[in-house]
Formats: C-alpha cells, structure tokens, sequence
C-alpha cells in the first residue's frame, strides 16, 4: 500500500463530526472557548450545542438545615447565561445561519459533555493553566473529557490575566 493509498484509507475511516459540543460555565475564558466551537461548527457545517451543567448540592448532614434549590431556577439562570454569551459571540462575528441549541443539563461537567459529545461529535473544552494544588484538589474538566471521550476534543489553551 502506498502513502497516498494509506492517506486515502485513513480519511475513509474517519468518521464526519455530526455535531459540535462546548460547555459554558461563565468562568473566564469560557466566551474564547465558545467562539472557537463555534468556528468549528461553521467550518463543519454542523450544529452547535452549548451546553451548561450544573449540580445541585447534596447535604452532607441530614441533621444540619440546608437551603433550599430550586432546580428549575438554577437551570433557567444558567441557560439564560449561556444565552447571553453567545449573543455576545455572535455580536462580534458572522454566525448567521448557525443552528444553536442551548441547554442546562443537571450533572457532572465533564460527563454531560462526554455524554452528549457521543462518538461523532467534536467535544471543544478550554484547558486553563491551573498550578498542581488546583488540579489534585479540584480536578480537570478538560483532563477527564481528554481522556474518556469517545469522539474528537479541541484544547483551547486559556491563559489568565492574572498570575497564579
């Protein structure tokens, strides 16, 4: 087999992204890390799905009073944030024509995405610089995505205006 038969094969294999997937947690960077999804999802010609999770906190002590959530406000503030985000986006470039979905899903950020990322989607997730401390202690969206993905993940490298 020759390279430009392998080439030919390997491209042949590869599956077509169907979809695009980025979280949106309103953190810094998080509008570079949309805009770049959606660059994809215009240069793939795929839909875009901006995606917040959240986590409703668990009581640790029964006995100890918690306050109260209510999910539906939780979600409802969270896709409402989103929502402005990416008009924010799509102020400053040309996305017309894009289908957007936007949507709060209850769960771990890094599973939601994985979830929904399925195995033909490109999964885009921002990769901040954290010192070590932060990455035991809170551990990595981006490194568990990375990892356990089945369908193909962007790194957008984000770096803070602030020194660590």
């Amino acid at each position: 087999m020759t390279t430009s038969d392998r080439s030919r094969n390997d491209t042949a294999q590869a599956p077509a992204v169907s979809h695009v997937v980025v979280g949106c947690d309103g953190a810094e960077g998080s509008e570079e890390v949309l805009a770049a999804a959606a660059y994809e999802a215009r240069q793939h010609a795929v839909p875009l799905r901006v995606l917040v999770a959240y986590e409703v906190p668990v009581p640790m002590d029964p006995e100890i009073p918690q306050p109260e959530f209510d999910e539906e406000e939780l979600a409802s503030g969270s896709r409402l944030a989103a929502q402005e985000s990416w008009q924010r986006i799509r102020d400053r470039a040309d996305f017309s024509g894009l289908d957007v979905r936007i949507e709060a899903r209850r769960g771990n950020p890094a599973h939601v995405l994985i979830d929904e990322g399925g195995e033909h989607g490109l999964i885009v997730v921002g990769r901040r610089h954290k010192n070590l401390v932060e990455r035991l202690l809170l551990g990595s969206t981006c490194s568990h995505v990375a990892k356990h993905a089945d369908c193909a993940v962007l790194l957008v490298p984000l770096h803070s205006a602030s020194k660590d």
